[in-house]
């Protein structure tokens, strides 16, 4: 989402428009408000196109096809004007992000979310071929995975079969067109059936099944050559998608017999990292009432006068308000420190020592004074995944990672220093002042862990952990890292050399894995898939105690234990909450909260005194750190990550917008409405500060009381 420029309408029709959405070589497409308050997605033509008659018989053509092929996975027309000065057509907004988006963020799709995906795909052919129109466009750009399922877009190239193509138009894209099309001639229902097989090859594999580095020999490859379907681990799978790819059209199957053999066939959601990059797309859209987010006029910087109003506001520094931050001024009541306006929206806001960095896939990384909030550096280069994992300080170095990649920026200028990337990698590195250890893994399976310089990125270590790269995290204490290595094997190593400190086996069998280590008070905790905690001395490996958890780690590619206090915590899959003594072992209370464990323990609970504050559902919970009861609770509309502690307060996003908490009783202080803080990010917390981003493009720093 962008802002809108200056010349862009104020609406199409009586639709209101808010924001961008994308433009291509067509036409723009904005995010708009009908006049009922519903969010709609306007494409309207390009000015220099309305102008071509043939270009309004295409459009004309897609406004047909839209009114025609309803169905559960398309997007539906919503209202249009084919007959204005520029045509436009408005349609059901549907939020979250491309297929295309996704496996770029996340990697391949496993098989079962395959599956899936090709049971909805294929039910949209179905609606559109029923309909007497073919898509002609299937790829994973126009694939749009929400949070209620896929959907099928941009019907732009949508006509019926037997009509003539425009003059000078691509029909389709090289890599997912037909060959019939890509040959010049007309493409139909049995093209988009080789289309969408083509898509569900690339969300298999990351790569379209005729990829190549130019678009002539992506074509001649179509034409000629076998599709690449090596990476389709999947045998029954890799045999249909080949016989949907059949360069004779009449050899493919039909879009119901599609249908047909992914719906008896296992599916599944999709894997925790890209629901994640789904759901945060999702929840970048305006509030009711919000304002468009209009970018201002370029101003020259040597014009620009301190002072200049923005809508009401004050913008004191940093170049044009098109391309430089502002920092916006607050009322004498206002709950915030500062407020910075960004060229792009942050999808996450992270604290890095006397600094402030937001990130974002459009806007890279964006440094501000944590005190002030004024700019410092901003590297728009920097690539950023949608699916941003976290950021660490290594010493002052900030060290961001990702599903795909582990970087670390000069604190100074933004640079990257270095970057790291795998063909996969699931659990965090963890870093200490001088070293970053990263698990990954290099070729099929084959599991690694890496120490680099936090400075250089030189590799000063690399052990190997084993096939079960999925299963390796790594925690950092005295400068040891204790991780999970292949043979139920607990391990520590020095982290500055990766010599060999203790190796202890836990547990025996193929199937045998470990949650990432939680290192505290010199001991090291793991809990394990029999269900049992392990506490071992951090020093020599030597056992301290086990206890059966009676359950096991909910995923075991986030952390399920947290020490607090003289407790240790263990979440188990159906979300209940063991607490242990930390010394001893000894059981001391259980909580059920009835939320399967998705995410780390610490992104559920919260300790806060002699209170653990928890999320349950869409209810928090004030729950006694001693006796594990439930003192008080408070409905909070939506199902939330745990609350950030600041000033004394707990602070968390509710239905209604930022709500603050006492945590010894559960009172509410303080609501800060949606209306002025929309969709906001992650709230962290810097110093005494609370950090988020919200609607459209602002960094907060709030006071907490």
């Amino acid at each position: 989402m962008r802002p809108l420029l200056p010349d862009d309408p104020v609406a199409y029709g009586p639709h209101v428009l808010l924001a961008r959405l994308g433009a291509g070589g067509t036409g723009v497409v904005y995010l708009a408000r009908s006049p009922g308050g519903r969010l709609v997605a306007v494409k309207a033509v390009h000015s220099e196109l309305a102008a071509d008659p043939a270009f309004r018989e295409r459009f004309a053509r897609e406004l047909a096809a839209l009114r025609a092929a309803g169905g559960a996975f398309t997007a539906s027309l919503v209202d249009a004007d084919p007959d204005a000065s520029r045509p436009w057509l408005a349609t059901v907004y549907l939020p979250g992000a491309t297929l295309e988006e996704v496996v770029r963020a996340t990697g391949p799709l496993p098989v079962p979310a395959v599956n899936a995906l090709g049971a909805g795909l294929a039910e949209a052919l179905v609606s559109i071929h029923r309909a007497g129109v073919a898509h002609r466009d299937v790829k994973p750009s126009n694939v749009m995975i929400t949070p209620y399922g896929p959907r099928l877009i941009d019907l732009g190239m949508a006509r019926p079969p037997g009509t003539t193509e425009l003059p000078e138009t691509m029909p389709g894209t090289p890599g997912y067109l037909p060959p019939e099309q890509a040959s010049g001639g007309e493409g139909g229902p049995a093209g988009d059936v080789f289309s969408l097989a083509a898509a569900l090859v690339f969300a298999a594999t990351g790569a379209g099944p005729f990829d190549a580095d130019t678009v002539p020999a992506v074509l001649y490859r179509v034409l000629h050559a076998a599709p690449s379907l090596d990476g389709v681990t999947d045998a029954p799978l890799r045999a249909f998608l080949g016989s949907c790819l059949s360069r004779d059209p009449q050899e493919r199957p039909t879009a119901a017999q599609v249908m047909e053999f992914f719906a008896g066939r296992a599916g599944a959601g999709l894997p925790f990292a890209a629901a994640a990059v789904v759901h945060q797309a999702a929840g970048r859209v305006p509030p009711p009432g919000a304002p468009p987010w209009r970018m201002a006029p370029s101003v020259k910087r040597r014009r620009m006068v301190k002072g200049l109003v923005i809508g009401g506001a004050v913008a004191l520094a940093g170049g044009t308000a098109g391309a430089a931050g502002l920092l916006v001024s607050r009322a004498p009541d206002s709950p915030e420190e500062w407020r910075r306006r960004l060229p792009e929206n942050a999808s996450e806001v992270f604290p890095a020592g006397a600094m402030v960095l937001a990130m974002g896939y459009d806007l890279g990384c964006y440094a501000l004074d944590g005190r002030t909030g004024k700019r410092r550096w901003h590297r728009s280069d920097l690539s950023v995944s949608p699916n941003l994992g976290g950021l660490l300080l290594a010493g002052d170095v900030p060290v961001g990672y990702d599903s795909r990649a582990v970087y670390a920026l000069n604190p100074s200028t933004g640079e990257e220093l270095w970057r790291h990337s795998a063909e996969s990698r699931w659990h965090p590195p963890a870093c200490d002042r001088n070293i970053v250890c990263i698990p990954t893994s290099e070729g099929v399976g084959e599991g690694l862990l890496i120490g680099r310089d936090a400075r250089t990125g030189a590799e000063r270590w690399r052990r190997a952990v084993g096939t079960h790269v999925r299963d390796t995290g790594v925690a950092l204490g005295g400068g040891v890292a204790y991780f999970s290595a292949e043979g139920g094997a607990l391990e520590a190593v020095e982290a500055a050399t990766g010599r060999s400190r203790w190796r202890v086996v836990l547990g025996r069998g193929t199937l045998y894995r470990m949650d990432t280590p939680v290192v505290a008070g010199g001991t090291v905790y793991v809990f394990d898939n029999a269900g049992v905690l392990h506490a071992r001395a951090a020093g020599d490996g030597a056992r301290r105690w086990t206890a059966e958890v009676g359950g096991v780690p909910g995923d075991l590619e986030t952390e399920q234990v947290m020490v607090v206090g003289d407790a240790v915590h263990a979440m188990t899959t159906d979300g209940t909450i063991r607490s242990f003594d930390a010394a001893t072992g000894r059981a001391r209370w259980r909580l059920p909260t009835g939320v399967r464990a998705r995410r780390r323990l610490a992104g559920q609970m919260t300790p806060a005194g002699d209170v653990l504050l928890v999320m349950a559902h869409e209810t928090l919970l004030g729950v006694g750190a001693a006796d594990g009861r439930v003192r008080w609770r408070q409905e909070i509309g939506i199902q939330e990550s745990a609350p950030v502690l600041a000033g004394g307060l707990a602070h968390l996003r509710t239905l209604h917008g930022i709500r603050s908490y006492d945590p010894a009783d559960g009172r509410p202080v303080r609501l800060l409405a949606s209306s002025r803080y929309s969709t906001p990010s992650t709230l962290r917390a810097h110093r005494d500060l609370v950090l988020c981003s919200v609607y459209p493009a602002d960094v907060v720093a709030l006071r907490p009381r």
